[in-house]
This record gives C-alpha cells, sequence and structure tokens, in this order.
C-alpha cells in the first residue's frame, strides 16, 4: 500500500493505535533528543507497571475480530537501525 485513507485522514508509512500510539503521543521531545529510539523503550518500561489492554475490532470485507489488543500498526516502509 502506499496510501491509506481512514475517515477524511490520509496517512503514508504508519498508522498506530493502542500502545504504540501512546507511546508516540507521551514521550517527550527532549527524551527522544536525548536517548533516540530508546526513550521509547524506557517509555514503554514504565507504561509496563500499570498497563492494561485496549478493546477492539478488526474490520475486513470478509471476516471481523473483536478482542483485547495491545497495539495495532499498518505500516509501509522500512525503519533505519540506530
Amino acid at each position: 500500500m502506499d496510501c491509506v485513507q481512514a475517515d477524511e485522514t490520509y496517512f503514508m508509512n504508519v498508522a498506530s493505535c493502542g500502545l504504540a500510539a501512546e507511546l508516540t503521543r507521551g514521550t517527550s521531545e527532549g527524551l527522544k533528543s536525548f536517548l533516540r529510539g530508546g526513550a521509547y523503550t524506557l517509555a514503554a518500561l514504565i507504561k509496563a507497571r500499570n498497563f492494561t489492554s485496549y478493546q477492539g475490532r478488526l474490520r475486513m470485507p470478509d471476516k471481523e475480530i473483536k478482542g483485547e489488543f495491545v497495539l495495532g500498526a499498518v505500516c509501509n516502509g522500512r525503519q533505519p537501525r540506530l
């Protein structure tokens, strides 16, 4: 996939929900500058102490999956090694 539309929003590379989105939104720019990719690992370890799973559903043309999940992601790209 090259481009995806979710409601009225278009995105490329990655769209995430659950823990991944929460970590991306909640990790400070200062920590990311200082620790680079390690900032997300540290934030995930802190978040794991009080973690509760998310309720969700994935709808496809021929199937629907409901249940608890930790994270979900649709990706289109390569992540460089840090």
